[in-house]
């Protein structure tokens, strides 16, 4: 992982941003909930055990090993599909 944050995704992070995130209190509360939001939303079913399955849990396991992954909300893997 690199130890520095991407310009391109520096305005997402707090110590360069001072600007709360757009959708706080809105798409999740300050303790990371996500809350109700009118919306679309695709799903797509995620079958237990596929190569899928394992693509998609890698890559949020990355994003979870970022600096500063901590003061993002990221959804639980029981609510993958």
């Amino acid at each position: 992982m690199p130890d520095t944050v991407r310009p391109s995704l520096a305005g997402f992070f707090a110590g360069s941003n001072p600007m709360p995130p757009v959708h706080l209190g809105t798409r999740y509360d300050t303790s990371g909930n996500f809350l109700i939001e009118p919306g679309n939303t695709v799903v797509s079913h995620l079958v237990s055990g596929s190569p899928s399955e394992a693509v998609v849990l890698a890559v949020r396991d990355r994003m979870m090993a970022m600096p500063d992954a901590d003061r993002l909300a990221f959804t639980p893997v029981s609510s993958l599909h």
